[in-house]
């Protein structure tokens, strides 16, 4: 796991978040997810170094339109984020809902995650 990928578990959790790592909790990219699964949080390096931050929604009817919503990019200094801030920005709109942690890892079951403990 990277350094910076592991920093962001780090904060996570101590944000009382859990987080989930791809590659069977050896990859650069993870999930954070709150207690109870109903909201989740994407990230991944960013292309020039620091980490992307998405909300992770599922659209309620045959949409073109993404399923998440950038909402911080190139992000450096983990211990400056807050990363129930950025699952309570997953809100219901007209045309999508937050996705949960068990539609998120069954969309995405080729990622392999694993819980970080």
């Amino acid at each position: 796991m990277k350094a910076l990928t592991m920093q962001i578990a780090h904060k996570a959790q101590l944000d009382g978040n859990r987080v989930f790592i791809a590659d069977d909790g050896k990859g650069d990219y993870g999930i954070i997810t709150n207690q109870s699964g109903t909201l989740v949080v994407s990230f991944w390096p960013a292309p020039f170094g620091g980490m992307n931050f998405a909300t992770c929604h599922k659209a309620l009817r045959n949409s073109n339109i993404g399923q998440g919503t950038i909402i911080a990019e190139d992000r450096y200094d983990m211990d400056k984020i807050n990363t129930t801030a950025y699952l309570e920005r997953n809100i219901v709109t007209d045309i999508s809902r937050p996705k949960t942690l068990a539609e998120h890892l069954a969309f995405y079951k080729s990622s392999n995650y694993k819980e970080i403990k």
